[in-house]
């Protein structure tokens, strides 16, 4: 691409990608959860723990992330419609709790 502004002939860098992260800092990232994490512990209770770290990697890595979790994100990350289902009843579920614990 050339930037002919002003008259001035030069070649402009092509824009950044954004590069997914390395599979490594992915594993390392979820290689430090412990077996009480919040969003482990949610999963587990929930039935859905196969999706902990898919969950994770996308960034879903704390339960304030996670309530905010809509359908789409969902069905981006290829959960399937039913556990989406499941998914979004128990967090709307953990919502009502821990509204009534404050």
């Amino acid at each position: 691409q050339i930037d002919q502004e002003d008259g001035d002939e030069h070649e402009l860098s092509p824009l950044p990608c954004h590069e997914p992260l390395p599979r490594q800092h992915i594993q390392d990232k979820l290689s430090c959860l412990s077996n009480r994490h919040p969003v482990l512990v949610f999963m587990q209770e929930a039935g859905l723990e196969q999706y902990t770290d898919l969950l994770v990697a996308n960034g879903f890595d704390d339960m304030e992330t996670l309530v905010e979790i809509d359908d789409l994100d969902m069905k981006d990350m290829g959960i399937s419609l039913g556990h989406r289902r499941k998914l979004s009843k128990r967090l709307r579920e953990w919502g009502a709790q821990s509204q009534q614990q404050q």
